[in-house]
């Protein structure tokens, strides 16, 4: 079973490897990475946490990276995406599928987002 302690090593990892090849970056950048989207073909963004703005929505990143994981990626895919971009996307996807619950207790808010649809956004 994944939990919170887990996924904090799981997403630090992202981090570092987003880290080493931007180590002199001057903007600031939120890291996500995300372990389902091999499966689901869709990224998940938390918008909110227990009711509370959160992810997303709390975010004060300049960027926001996707770090793809899963069997079909393997990490050797990231999507970079200015995070004004990124809410005009998820704002369109809420408003078409609405939201899903997840995280630990299911208290997080998610909007799952097709990553072709991302990456067909973002031309």
């Amino acid at each position: 079973m994944v939990n919170f302690t887990h996924d904090l090593e799981f997403g630090k990892a992202g981090e570092e490897l987003v880290r080493s090849l931007l180590s002199s970056s001057p903007f600031t950048i939120e890291v996500k990475r995300d372990r389902l989207v091999s499966q689901t073909g869709n990224i998940a963004v938390e918008i909110s946490y227990k009711d509370e703005p959160s992810g997303l929505m709390a975010t004060t990143a300049d960027w926001w990276a996707f770090v793809l994981s899963g069997d079909e990626y393997n990490d050797e895919v990231i999507i970079f995406i200015q995070t004004e971009r990124l809410k005009k996307i998820v704002n369109e996807y809420k408003k078409l599928n609405g939201t899903k619950r997840g995280g630990d207790g299911q208290t997080a808010e998610l909007v799952l987002v097709p990553l072709s649809e991302i990456l067909s956004m973002v031309n």
